[in-house]
C-alpha cells in the first residue's frame, strides 16, 4: 500500500512494463518531482540513486533486457530473493511549509530517462513520464 508521512512519501510498489521488443532498455535516471502548496518553495526534485534504480529494477547494471515481448517487473514481488529482495519506492527529504499541515495533497511526476539498444547495436533515447497523486 502506499504512504504518506510527514516528510516521505511511499510507494508499495513500483512497477515498470518495458515493451521495446527485442531492445534491452538502460535506465540512467529516475527523477521524481512532488508538487503541492504545502511544500516548501511549492516542490522537490528527488533524483533516484543508481543503487535506488538497481534495486527498483532487480538489476545491477540498471537494464531491463532484450525479449520477444513486454516485460513487468515489480520491485515488491515476493519471488524476488537475493541480492534485490522486494522493495518500495520511498521519496523523503520533502520540507513541508507548515509543521501543522493537518492534510497533503500532490501531483507527483516520476520521470524515467535512459535508452534502448538493439542487437544490431543502434541506440534510441528513450524518456517516459507518469504522473500520479499522493494524499493524507
Amino acid at each position: 500500500s502506499d504512504l504518506v508521512t510527514k516528510n516521505a512519501l511511499i510507494f508499495g510498489n513500483f512497477s515498470i512494463t518495458w515493451s521495446g521488443l527485442n531492445k534491452t532498455l538502460f535506465v540512467a535516471q529516475i527523477d521524481v518531482t512532488v508538487t503541492s502548496p504545502a511544500i516548501k518553495g511549492g516542490s522537490v526534485k528527488v533524483p533516484l540513486a543508481s543503487g535506488e534504480i538497481e534495486s527498483l529494477l532487480a538489476s545491477s547494471s540498471q537494464t531491463i533486457t532484450a525479449t520477444t515481448g513486454p516485460v513487468t517487473i515489480n520491485s515488491n514481488d515476493s519471488s524476488r530473493t537475493g541480492l534485490y529482495p522486494p522493495c518500495q519506492l520511498a521519496i523523503g527529504g520533502i520540507t513541508l511549509a507548515d509543521s501543522t499541515t493537518t492534510s497533503f495533497v500532490a501531483t507527483v511526476d516520476i520521470e524515467l530517462i535512459g535508452s534502448a539498444t538493439d542487437a544490431s547495436g543502434n541506440v534510441e533515447r528513450v524518456e517516459e513520464k507518469i504522473t500520479v497523486r499522493a494524499e493524507y
